[in-house]
């Protein structure tokens, strides 16, 4: 309930909102770290198994993660 309250304050009328939106979602729902949400590249994720590829996080050590439909779409 906590996590819905405060997703619904992004404001996504403007583009901006909606890559803060998804990146803020990566990191409650898939864990990521901050650093690892901002290494991320197009490349990474594949979108028909909704397959993330997390390359040098934590420990520089890649790591491969499931992102949800919902999250993908």
């Amino acid at each position: 309930e906590e996590q819905a309250r405060f997703l619904a304050q992004f404001n996504t009328r403007y583009p901006s909102p909606h890559r803060n939106l998804c990146m803020v979602r990566l990191m409650l729902e898939a864990g990521l770290r901050v650093g690892e949400v901002v290494a991320l590249r197009p490349e990474h994720l594949d979108m028909t198994t909704c397959r993330l590829v997390v390359r040098e996080g934590k420990g520089a050590k890649d790591r491969v993660l499931w992102i949800s439909d919902d999250l993908r779409d």
